[in-house]
């Protein structure tokens, strides 16, 4: 269709809907972004100008508005020396083309803000963005069947078709109208959307959400045939499109399914799954058909849908989670084929299909008469590059680092990069860096990309928030008040007594050990939180003297500190602190047989059991010994008993816990015949009673310095949090920062299950001493208070400190 009867068909229903330009102002709103600024702000206005610049007067979202002006395409935008696409007339083109995918992508984004947030105004948002694809839905509900042009049947090209005239279509709104032009993920979008928002819907929206998922599967089940831009395609018998298109089909029947339980569904679901499942890239497909030269840009932009796909399924299908996981890392590394090191990528590449190494191809134009579309870009090849991969990879480095172990290091520092350079110019669609753009085409580098806004923010909520299925409902860590203490503290204690969270001791360095002047030093200072949203309150109570890095542990009314450094070296002592009618006070115990710092400590049937440690900060043995300490009654406390060593060469900053009178001790560092350090995988269980050690299944990667005690959920498994896994071999300034995962351990079945992951914030200031966070930690200490499992201040980079307090909602305990 041209543009000459796309603009006659379509001047009386501009005229009576009129959906023009929500606000044309061009006051810059993007412009003040800044990589100065902490992320968080950087998101929050991104939100803001969606909110208040990117629906249309019927609520539907935008696709592509101007860049430089920040405001909706007009006709007058466009001159007849322009090349653009056949079809809808530019501004029409560029306004509403992925209006149905960019809607999916906010709400989805909107629900993680929501889950990690509380947020009243994220489910404000999300009610915007549900509206546009509800307004969408809508349209083509409400069509003219019988019409041609843009009311045409919705998504099949037949002229007469029984399945063309049922409902399930979402459309791409040129006009505020219904159209027959779709694509598959204007489709992914919006159900992933959809069933992300379903969970925190309203009883009426649920049964618009369900209706929606029904129709639009039994749909698609007739057939998988689209108009894109006037070529019909039939997408199951496109190959080698089919491949990935039909696997995105596949995971749509799905969630169809979670979310109506009907049969039909989960039926095509199986089928498709029985042909499209293995989840290859074009690597492995089109290269492997003799075809390496050419790499379609759609290819490499389609793989945040399959890593988004693979994940889903993950959650809903894990029983082929090796093949889920094996094609959402596959298809994040092919998305870095043709990527520049600033992460634009080229648009145009040659590969050389035996090793992988691609190059950019130089500018070469067709002649004219040879041309087979009206679109310049179509018929030529220019050294320009597009941002749409990296605003991509924001969401599927988040997920590959949160499911992928072995790719999680490069997936989280690409994360990080992309998200320290965000400016206003990452929402470009396309830019020029060899200055070679043909006239006709200059005006594709001042279009911003919808998707841009919403993919930055769909990738920095989700990692903030994520979906743990064992856990009941949404769990994500938050964050309580600080610490009053800009730097906060390592290795200190903390404790519920009173009922208030407790928490004391620990050393600080007062700058980061590269700058000259850096000294460390510990606190005698105790501070009370009496409510999770509550401030600090520091006592009058203080530590015998300033302290750290101790082995403690709890139990009803009490915590025990034993060993940890001073001033003045290792410790031997042994402390309780207790509740007493008066308040609070310390108890003196008997002093370990020697001094021990960065031990691990538990309490078990009754008595304290101290694990490992050093016997001096410098030592390279650490010890496996073990102490145990009757504590039922701290005035008959008696000695320290000697228990069988722990398996191996011993350890230190182990993490250890008590489940059902059982000992279970977690990591740690070792240190190997060369006098190498290494961080451990290993786990034990100790019987008390038979005085035994057994070893349990190792942790999924080594951990040194997790949270301790480790806190145990109400069902018996344990929490495994903080931590590191090996030994970070650059400059100490730029060290990444420790492990985000958690994992929960489950002593009967002995298993791991993946938790939520630690909130990972971007470095303010590396020269600082403290880091506000949230961040990954070590040397904290770990606590179940009001049923959060709670990990106080510690170490998030080396030598570098946070006052920040974490918390992890947990399952209510079962009622009897």
């Amino acid at each position: 269709m041209t543009k000459r009867i796309w603009s006659q068909a379509l001047l009386g229903m501009l005229v009576a809907a009129g959906p023009v330009a929500a606000d044309t102002r061009g006051d810059s709103a993007l412009a003040a972004l800044s990589p100065a600024q902490p992320v968080a702000e950087r998101i929050a206005t991104i939100e803001q100008f969606l909110d208040q610049h990117y629906f249309d007067a019927q609520g539907l979202m935008y696709s592509h508005i101007k860049w430089r002006e920040e405001r909706p395409f007009k006709p007058d935008d466009f001159t007849p020396a322009d090349s653009t696409i056949p079809g809808p007339e530019p501004w029409q083109w560029m306004s509403y083309e992925n209006s149905s995918f960019v809607s999916g992508l906010l709400l989805a984004a909107q629900c993680y803000r929501y889950a990690a947030t509380q947020d009243p105004a994220a489910l404000a948002l999300a009610a915007k963005a549900f509206r546009s694809l509800d307004v969408n839905y809508g349209l083509t509900e409400a069509r003219n069947r019988t019409a041609e042009g843009p009311e045409q049947k919705a998504g099949f090209i037949g002229q007469s078709t029984s399945a063309g005239t049922t409902a399930g279509f979402f459309c791409k709104p040129y006009y505020g109208q219904a159209t027959d032009a779709t694509s598959t993920e204007q489709h992914f979008a919006p159900l992933l959307g959809l069933y992300r928002y379903f969970p925190l819907a309203d009883d009426g929206t649920k049964q618009r959400i369900t209706q929606i998922f029904r129709e639009v599967s039994a749909r698609w089940r007739g057939g998988y045939f689209i108009n894109y831009f006037g070529e019909p395609w039939d997408m199951e018998k496109s190959y080698p499109r089919a491949q990935r298109h039909m696997f995105l089909w596949m995971v749509m029947h799905r969630l169809a399914y979670e979310i109506t339980g009907d049969a039909a569904s989960l039926a095509e679901y199986q089928r498709l799954h029985a042909v499209y499942a293995n989840l290859p890239t074009p690597r492995e497909t089109e290269w492997g058909l003799g075809h390496p030269s050419y790499v379609s840009t759609e290819d490499r932009s389609f793989h945040v849908q399959m890593v988004i796909g693979a994940e889903l399924l993950l959650e809903l299908e894990p029983a082929d989670a090796p093949r889920w996981l094996r094609g959402m890392e596959a298809w994040w590394r092919y998305s870095q084929i043709g990527q520049r090191e600033d992460f634009a990528s080229y648009y145009f590449i040659r590969i050389n299909a035996l090793t992988g190494q691609w190059e950019k191809l130089p500018t070469s134009i067709k002649p004219r008469a040879l041309w087979k579309s009206p679109f310049m870009l179509h018929n030529a090849i220019l050294p320009i590059c597009w941002l749409g991969t990296q605003e991509r990879q924001t969401i599927s480095s988040a997920i590959v680092a949160r499911h992928v172990p072995a790719a999680a290091e490069e997936a989280r520092a690409r994360y990080d990069r992309i998200f320290a350079g965000l400016d206003k110019a990452h929402f470009k669609w396309f830019v020029d860096p060899e200055g070679v753009m043909p006239e006709p085409l200059q005006w594709m580098l001042n279009v911003m990309q919808g998707d841009a806004l919403a993919f930055y923010d769909l990738g920095y909520w989700y990692a903030q928030a994520h979906r743990d299925s064992s856990m009941n409902n949404l769990q994500t860590w938050t964050t309580l008040t600080p610490l009053p203490d800009p730097i906060g503290f390592g290795g200190m204690f903390a404790a519920v007594l009173h009922d208030r969270l407790i928490t004391g001791g620990g050393s600080q360095w007062n700058k980061p050990v590269w700058i000259a002047g850096a000294k460390k030093s510990y606190t005698d200072a105790i501070w009370a939180l009496s409510s999770p949203s509550g401030d600090w309150e520091q006592l009058p109570l203080q530590l015998p003297t300033p302290r750290g890095h101790y082995s403690s542990a709890t139990m009803p009314g009490t915590v025990l500190l034993a060993g940890g450094i001073d001033d003045g070296g290792p410790l031997r002592s042994t402390l309780a602190l207790c509740e007493t009618t008066a308040g609070l006070a310390w108890k003196t115990l008997p002093d370990l047989p020697a001094p021990v710092i960065y031990g691990c400590a538990a309490i078990v049937a009754g008595r304290l059991y101290v694990i490992g440690g050093l016997d001096d900060a410098a030592s390279k043995t650490p010890s496996a010994a073990v102490w145990s300490l009757a504590v039922t009654d701290l005035d008959q406390a008696g000695e320290w008993q000697r228990e069988p060593d722990l398996p191996g060469p011993g350890v230190f900053v182990a993490a250890a816990t008590g489940v059902q009178d059982q000992l279970y001790v977690f990591g740690g560092m070792a240190v190997d015949a060369g006098d190498n350090f290494v961080p451990s995988v290993k786990a034990y269980r100790f019987d008390p009673v038979k005085r035994s050690w057994d070893r349990i299944a190792d942790l999924p990667d080594p951990r040194v310095g997790l949270a301790t005690p480790c806190p145990v959920l109400p069902d018996g498994r344990i929490l495994i949090a903080g931590g590191y896994s090996k030994m970070f071999p650059g400059v100490q300034r730029e060290h990444p920062g420790f492990n985000d995962s958690t994992y929960f351990y489950d002593p009967i079945a002995d298993t791991y299950t993946r938790g939520p992951d630690v909130p990972h914030a971007l470095v303010p200031d590396r020269d600082s001493a403290g880091d506000p966070g949230p961040a990954p930690m070590i040397g904290a200490p770990a606590v179940v208070w009001r049923n959060l499992a709670v990990a106080v201040s510690g170490e998030v980079r080396i030598a570098t400190r946070s006052p920040q307090v974490l918390a992890l909602p947990l399952p209510a305990p079962e009622a009897k």
